[in-house]
């Protein structure tokens, strides 16, 4: 295989939500580090409310000289976004980073690219044996909390519920192998 014809799209997923200090952070790491092999980008900004929102981002990747080609969601969660995302960009490969992702290396695409000289369906940086469902019952206090209001408690509690009679169907219990 030829990587050096493949057309590759870098997807950076940000929730407009958490402000644009995280996305600050991506970019700069973006600009820092050489990606090693070429690439177009994208930005999907997700969770927006009307076009102003993403204006201060735009900006912000404008003064940097920044290619990059904007998709929007009004909402949706992660996985959600990305598929819709991929279904919107012709390419051969898609790169994806969530709004937290910052670039540590230089060269790091090539070195996501050079691993699929094995025939490697996917890659990720990291991984872990979470579960979503495990770890409420390992991070919650499930007694009741009169220092807090009773509606902290009913959540609490509903989630307690959820967890236990939805999310065992939906959630293999730890170790649930996945990437991140």
């Amino acid at each position: 295989m030829n990587n050096s014809k493949k057309r590759i799209a870098v997807v950076h997923l940000i929730w407009l939500p958490y402000g644009i200090e995280i996305f600050k952070c991506f970019i700069d790491s973006y600009k820092k580090h050489e990606a090693g092999f070429n690439h177009s980008l994208y930005f999907i900004f997700n969770g927006m409310e009307n076009e102003e929102d993403i204006k201060p981002y735009q900006k912000y990747a404008d003064e940097l000289n920044l290619v990059y080609k904007t998709l929007t969601l009004k909402k949706g969660q992660d996985i959600e976004a990305y598929y819709w995302g991929a279904s919107q960009i012709l390419c051969d490969y898609l790169f994806f980073l969530n709004s937290f992702s910052v670039i540590n290396s230089d060269l790091w695409l090539l070195k996501y690219v050079n691993a699929f000289k094995y025939d490697t369906g996917i890659i990720s940086a990291t991984g872990s044996f979470q579960s979503h469902y495990s770890l409420v019952f390992q991070n919650n206090k499930w007694r009741y909390e009169f220092s807090n209001s009773f509606i902290y408690n009913f959540r609490k509690y509903k989630l307690f519920l959820k967890a236990f009679f939805y999310w065992c169907f939906l959630f293999k219990p730890f170790p649930n192998p996945h990437i991140r």
